[in-house]
């Protein structure tokens, strides 16, 4: 549920600066701006599941779900801090690292590091302590 919502605040920062912060400087073509799809899907735990099983190559042995802080620092006990800086570059590179080539596609290499500069701003004051963790979700297979 975190991810989506770090993802879904992702996507809509993207926009915003898109057609705010680029697409009214000129940067990139207004246009483009109005076309860009920025598509996710998250699926739960009970529809991988189900995949997996429809699938029929893969028994499903264990499912584990951890805490992971966004910054990717150790343990549950110490939050991510999102005032330090350092944490927020991990983040923005993070989502830089998905993101980059469907935008890299679309928009062009020209603008991705003004892009996540901007990004890294935006959502340094976007982000809150109380949403420093996601949960990741790690299933077991054996092939049949």
């Amino acid at each position: 549920m975190l991810a989506e919502i770090l993802l879904q605040m992702a996507a809509e920062v993207f926009g915003w600066m898109l057609e705010e912060d680029l697409g009214a400087t000129g940067l990139v073509e207004e246009p483009k701006v109005d076309s860009f799809n920025f598509p996710t899907h998250f699926p739960c735990k009970e529809e991988v599941v189900t995949i997996i099983q429809a699938e029929g190559s893969f028994n499903l042995e264990k499912i584990e779900i951890f805490e992971v802080n966004w910054d990717g620092t150790a343990n549950n006990d110490n939050d991510c801090d999102f005032g330090n800086s350092h944490s927020i570059k991990i983040i923005t590179n993070t989502v830089r690292a998905f993101s980059e080539p469907m935008l890299a596609n679309y928009f062009g290499t020209s603008i991705l590091d003004e892009l996540f500069e901007r990004y890294e701003k935006h959502i340094a004051r976007r982000l809150t302590n109380a949403n420093s963790y996601f949960l990741s979700h790690v299933f077991a297979l054996k092939r049949k």
